[in-house]
């Protein structure tokens, strides 16, 4: 065989190897699927277009980012599905709290530093759960997790220095401090505060008042709500 010929022959399959090569890379680097198949946005490598005009997923070719276009999307949605797996945009679910608790409490009596007096709850502004007792002043925690609960409390003027002290108690036992104040004699006291509580499912809790007052006050509100297990 001439060496001419086998030379030319080899440089000419691997021009023709490399052409082809070349051109494959030129069709495939972007992918049209569905309706219009010769179009696709500049932008992306991959497109899977629907009969509805715009109903498309897509694969930018720069950052890589999906985008899911079927007419449910929107700002701040989020992606879900149905038991057959169909999967569409949604608004994303509101926390859904099983305790949203608040609660007025009347006038409370202390005749010494030494006293602690349970508060006693006149009326319910809302309670979700049922979970507050008003003939016995507790509330049966319905879920195991930590609770936020926040109050304020008002007084009237004293003679003396006064403080307010107000503390949750579970199954009797003293918690956290929810509600402190003072103020100097022949002032009235207003106070508020707040506390995180761990409490468990079955848990009886109360508040207690104890502090300087030896007069009635108006009282106060307290409010409670489930954060997270």
């Amino acid at each position: 065989m001439n060496i001419k010929y086998t030379i030319f022959k080899a440089i000419y399959s691997g021009l023709f190897a490399g052409g082809i090569l070349l051109a494959t890379s030129s069709v495939f680097a972007q992918v049209k699927i569905g309706t219009n198949p010769t179009t696709i946005d500049a932008n992306n490598n991959l497109e899977v277009e629907s009969s509805m005009a715009g109903n498309k997923v897509s694969v930018h070719k720069t950052t890589g980012k999906v985008t899911i276009a079927d007419g449910s999307q929107g700002d701040g949605k989020v992606l879900t599905s149905d038991a057959n797996g169909v999967a569409t945009w949604a608004n994303a679910p509101v926390p859904d709290s099983p305790v949203q608790l608040s609660a007025y409490f009347g006038s409370f009596y202390n005749p010494t530093t030494a006293t602690v007096v349970k508060l006693n709850f006149t009326s319910v502004r809302f309670d979700k759960s049922t979970s507050l007792n008003l003939a016995t002043d507790e509330v049966v925690i319905p879920k195991t997790g930590y609770y936020q609960v926040s109050g304020a409390i008002t007084s009237y003027w004293q003679p003396t220095e006064q403080g307010i002290y107000v503390q949750a108690y579970v199954n009797n036992l003293p918690q956290n401090i929810v509600i402190q104040g003072n103020s100097p004699a022949y002032v009235g006291t207003s106070a508020s505060g707040g506390a995180l509580l761990k409490l468990n499912m079955g848990d009886v809790l109360d508040f207690r008042f104890s502090g300087s007052m030896v007069t009635s006050g108006p009282g106060g509100e307290l409010t409670m709500s489930y954060i997270s297990q």
